[in-house]
């Protein structure tokens, strides 16, 4: 069968070859390619096996067994079944590997007993291997098996070992062993076939293969079941410790060479390293043994010379001359094993690399281990070595005691699987945390981003980032950019109970409060709840506060014991991260070529920096996200940090992951994705900046590309005597200047509308995209000092929308409120803003964000007024198309006016029952105390009396009882409500079950001061603390308080005399 030659213009890729190129060893065409789609995969070793059929072949199936290098798998990624592959010999290995089809008439159920025999693969995942087996050693034997009578295996395009890596094709030295000639860097399987089928399929049947004996060889027998297709699977099992015992036939009962082949009986080879006092079968010594097979007296001329079937003859003439010579062999019988059922048992379609799943997670051992065939001892214990160290019986000793060919462990740093639960306490993996709840996590440190330092309220305080493995992949893998991780803030009242951690240290924290801060999760660590733990990667010892520091914490001691689970888990999660680093530095250091021809591998410092477009550019991109770029200024503004000032800049290409709501005024709605934000830094560079105008054109040497904090893409530029101001007049001489007034010019002469985005409804909006909308204000929620929050519907229905708080004005519309965020300028539109009417927003986006789940939200920011009211007077075709929209929701649902259900603060202090609930919409007027630090008080658990100031234990119940009882801290928190539209007011008290705390513990306030009040009631209280400061220095400003919904809830007060009702917030 010739190679089937096809021009193609796939690069490299010239000519596709089949399995039986391979068998006659023509693979040296330049562009030679293999190709075919994955049947199934192992990504624990890397392995696939493809078909490598012709597209709509209807010829039996051909199988190929693919190994990728670690390297270059992870430049791949995954691979799923069904991919299709093209694979370039030149860039590929192939090595030998052995499969031994053992038919036995003599014992039934042993007929086409499968065994593999696989060196193993170099990568990184081995992590004890001295020494591969050698498959060109000349002391291991190759040698043909003994036919069957009643039929022949027919050699088709089989099943072969290929690893690929990044280096070129090698010279691979053919073996001269028998039946190896051509055939040394594969090893073909196929289902067994007449005579005539395998002649049609593959040229001369043949009924021998081969296989490698050898004391140290690792071999597991599996029983061949039925055949899928068309083809006979050959399954390999994770290698195990089983010494494979040669058994010569004659030592079989009723075998007879004769009646089932004319070949005489092959004696087994001696192996060339044997374990002193290993328990193994061993043939007896002879002259001949030492012999080698290769070569003859005679010395014939090279297969070169030869045709394949001279070739073929006189390897038979050898071997029956090789056993002739050859005495008897003396050993001793193994054990039989009993008879099998004649029915072969069906292999199971499952991941033959890997052990046994149980159903509740953990691995167990393969129940067919058990089986093994006639030729195979039991196995073997352990070698005593000096040292302590054992050796399987699957290994050996060189002559120095060290342990070769031993078995390889798979163990990567970097499948590592992040969580850990210890004697039931549970720590929870990073990518899992959520928002609102206390948990304990385990991370490394990747940076600290704020040195331990003092408020002016007296804490101490900390921030750093953690990493773990379930969030590396989500923060760039390991080429993630400096300062990445989960924040994580801690408060201390003494200095010396902060955790000041160092990078790459491990931190283990409980009762951590995860928090949202600019829309990513953060923890936070209190100083009345949080314990913590130091793991030091060097030391390995575990580092905690003092515990006699921490009296006033009787009640929940800072510390814990540490256990060794929690320390193997520390040092696990070190050997992660060495393996992060290592990882991190190969992909910096490193290029590599795929395809024809050898690795090309450069050192860093000899990648030049090159001129690139902005949608070329990319933080991983060598040298380590620096490149020229040619711009055009667009806006700039000085940050709040000093040293830093802003530019925008295009050169009219679009880069993915950039930041895009950019202000009107100077960006154009067809711009925004081709905006790059760049932070100039240090004084030169800062100065420079301030004088770049909109307009200007200008090169910029040295820019660095990297991930903002927020996630998005963005410049950075420090070097002011890198970057040169152009002008028209440099077009003859600057190319790059040249193609981008060619880029201008097109988008202008698409970008008839700039300004105008589509008008859409919720329900047809992709995430990400700019539209304008027409709505309902449902609700408004304003924060003075920070992101405010509206409710807006268009009665339209999506199912990913963020879930809106249950209340009355929520009700029936589940599905079709969007939480509208805004930022910046935008916030101060909540403050004023009237529900129930009617508004265009223009510039909306829906961004996903991380509620529990993802979620979808919409956002608009800037300082132009994006939201405009509408008068239901006036004619406006998207209005009217919402009000009906609004129309046909109420006669769905049955929904009432908004206001059905609320009543007012002077009914509320008129009614005359006792116990009962109201619904009111009223204004905060004032606040008890006045400063919000000073809501949380002491109380005892006895009689409920509130504590002095500075004291620990109840003097009253003390002096009754004879003995000190526990206290508890408590809310001692009112508001003062007004009514929306009267000027009826009612005092309510706020506790742990108001709704308006989100929660909020009196534990929680302590630890933090009162910030954490402070932000759950700054959309209720508005600016009343600053009020209340100013009016206690003698000036006077203005109050600016949203009208909120409040639940009341009144109860009899017990004891009062008048029989009093009390008022509280639910």
């Amino acid at each position: 069968m010739g190679k089937r030659a096809r021009q193609d213009s796939a690069g490299p890729f010239v000519s596709r070859i089949n399995a039986s190129d391979i068998l006659r060893g023509d693979i040296d065409g330049q562009g030679s390619y293999i190709e075919g789609r994955i049947y199934s995969k192992n990504p624990r070793n890397n392995q696939y096996i493809i078909d490598v059929r012709p597209p709509n072949s209807k010829a039996k199936a051909v199988y190929l067994d693919i190994f990728i290098a670690d390297k270059l798998q992870r430049r791949l990624g995954e691979l799923s079944v069904g991919d299709h592959l093209r694979i370039l010999l030149e860039g590929a290995q192939l090595l030998p590997y052995s499969v031994l089809l053992m038919p036995r008439a003599s014992l039934q159920g042993e007929k086409e007993k499968l065994f593999s025999v696989w060196p193993g693969l170099k990568t990184g995942k081995a992590k004890k291997r001295k020494q591969a087996p050698n498959v060109d050693n000349p002391d291991v034997g190759w040698f043909p098996t003994p036919p069957q009578s009643h039929g022949t295996f027919g050699v088709e395009e089989g099943t072969f070992g290929t690893q690929a890596v990044t280096t070129g094709g090698p010279n691979l030295a053919n073996s001269a062993e028998p039946l190896l000639q051509g055939v040394s860097s594969l090893a073909a399987l196929s289902t067994p076939a007449s005579h005539s089928e395998a002649e049609n399929e593959a040229g001369p049947s043949t009924s021998a293969t081969t296989s490698k004996v050898s004391s140290s060889s690792r071999t597991s027998p599996l029983t061949a079941g039925e055949s899928r297709g068309a083809a006979t699977y050959a399954y390999r099992t994770a290698p195990s410790r089983k010494l494979s015992l040669p058994v010569h036939p004659t030592s079989t009962p009723e075998f007879s060479p004769a009646a089932h082949s004319t070949i005489p009986p092959i004696p087994v080879p001696s192996t060339s390293r044997q374990v002193s006092g290993r328990n193994a079968v061993q043939p007896s010594g002879g002259p001949s043994e030492t012999r080698n097979c290769s070569a003859t007296s005679g010395e014939p001329p090279s297969s070169k010379q030869q045709s394949n079937r001279k070739r073929r003859r006189e390897e038979s003439k050898e071997a029956a001359s090789s056993a002739a010579t050859m005495p008897p062999a003396t050993t001793k019988a193994p054990t039989p094993i009993k008879t099998t059922p004649t029915t072969p048992t069906a292999v199971e379609d499952r991941d033959i690399c890997s052990h046994f799943r149980r159903d509740d997670g953990q691995t167990e051992s393969d129940p067919d281990a058990t089986a093994m065939p006639a030729n195979m001892q039991p196995k073997q214990g352990t070698v005593p070595q000096p040292g302590g160290e054992q050796v399987g019986s699957g290994e050996d000793v060189s002559a120095t005691g060290e342990i070769v060919n031993a078995e390889p462990i798979w163990d990567d740093p970097l499948d590592m699987q992040a969580g850990l639960v210890v004697k039931g306490w549970p720590y929870t993996a990073l990518s899992k945390i959520r928002h609102s709840i206390l948990t304990s996590i385990i991370g490394v440190v990747s940076s600290i981003s704020k040195e331990p330092s003092q408020s002016q309220g007296g804490d101490w305080c900390i921030c750093f980032s953690l990493l773990d493995p379930s969030v590396l992949d989500s923060f760039g893998g390991v080429l993630y950019a400096s300062g990445v991780g989960i924040k994580v803030n801690c408060f201390m009242k003494v200095e010396q109970w902060l955790p000041n951690p160092k990078p790459g240290d491990v931190v283990l924290l409980r009762h951590v409060k995860i928090q949202l801060w600019n829309d990513n999760l953060t923890g936070t660590c209190l100083a009345n709840k949080v314990q913590w733990a130091i793991y030091n990667p060097l030391t390995e010892e575990v580092l905690q506060p003092d515990p006699n520091l921490s009296s006033h914490r009787s009640h929940n001691p800072p510390t814990w014991h540490v256990v060794s689970q929690e320390r193997e888990y520390c040092a696990q999660l070190t050997r992660w991260w060495a393996a992060v680093q290592q990882a991190r530095v190969e992909r910096q250091g490193t290029a590599v070529q795929i395809g024809g021809g050898p690795i090309v591998a450069l050192e860093r410092k000899s990648i030049n920096r090159q001129h690139l477009l902005i949608s070329e550019a990319d933080p991983g991109r060598e040298p380590r996200g620096y490149f020229n770029c040619t711009v055009e200024i667009l806006h700039g503004h000085a940050n709040h940090i000093s040293d830093i000032y802003t530019i925008y800049v295009t050169d009219y290409t679009s880069k993915p992951g950039t930041f895009t709501e950019h202000s009107s005024e100077w960006c154009p709605a067809s711009l925004a994705d081709r905006v790059l934000r760049i932070e100039m830094w240090r004084g030169k560079a800062v100065a420079l900046a301030e004088q770049m105008n909109p307009g200007e054109y200008w090169l910029l040497d040295n820019v660095r590309m990297k991930i903002s904090t927020g996630g998005y893409i963005e410049g950075s530029f420090s070097e002011a005597d890198k970057a040169r101001k152009l002008s028209i007049a440099d077009v003859d001489t600057s190319p790059y200047l040249q193609a981008l007034l060619q880029r201008k010019k097109a988008w202008e002469e698409n970008d008839t509308n700039p300004h105008v985005f589509p008008h859409k409804l919720f329900d047809e909006v992709e995430l990400l995209t700019i539209f304008d909308c027409t709505v309902e204000v449902l609700h408004a929620e304003y924060n003075a000092t920070g992101t405010s929050i509206l409710y807006i519907t268009d009665y339209t229905e999506r199912s990913d929308l963020a879930t809106p708080p249950m209340t009355l004005w929520s009700r029936g519309l589940e599905g079709r409120i969007v939480t509208l965020e805004l930022q910046g300028q935008q916030s101060k539109i909540a403050d004023k803003m009237e529900t129930g009417s009617f508004f265009t927003v223009k510039h909306m986006r829906l961004i996903e964000r991380i509620m529990g789940i993802l979620r979808v939200v919409g956002r608009i920011g800037g300082p132009d007024r994006l939201i405009h009211k509408l008068n239901v007077n006036n004619p406006n075709e998207e209005l009217e198309k919402l009000l009906e929209r609004r129309k046909r929701w109420k006669g769905e649902t049955g929904t009432a006016g908004r206001n059905e259900g609320f009543t007012t603060i002077s009914r509320v202090l008129k009614s005359d029952k006792p116990v009962d609930k109201f619904r009111v919409r009223a204004r905060v007027v004032g606040t008890f105390p006045l400063w919000l630090k000073d809501c949380v008080v002491r109380c005892c658990k006895s009689c409920s009396e509130q504590l002095p100031a500075g004291m620990d234990t109840c003097t009253q119940c003390t002096e009754a009882d004879g003995a000190t009882l526990e206290w508890e801290n408590v809310f001692h928190l009112f508001l003062r409500l007004q009514d929306e539209y009267a000027d009826a007011q009612i005092t309510v008290a706020v506790d742990r079950n108001s709704s308006i705390l989100g929660g909020l513990t009196p534990d929680d306030v302590i630890g933090a001061s009162g910030t954490n009040v402070r932000e759950r009631l700054a959309g209720y209280i508005g600016n009343l603390e600053a009020v209340q400061a100013a009016s206690s220095q003698g000036r006077t400003l203005e109050a600016k308080v949203p009208v909120r919904e409040f639940t009341i809830e009144s109860w009899h007060v017990e004891g009062e005399e008048g029989g009093d009702i009390a008022y509280g917030l639910l």
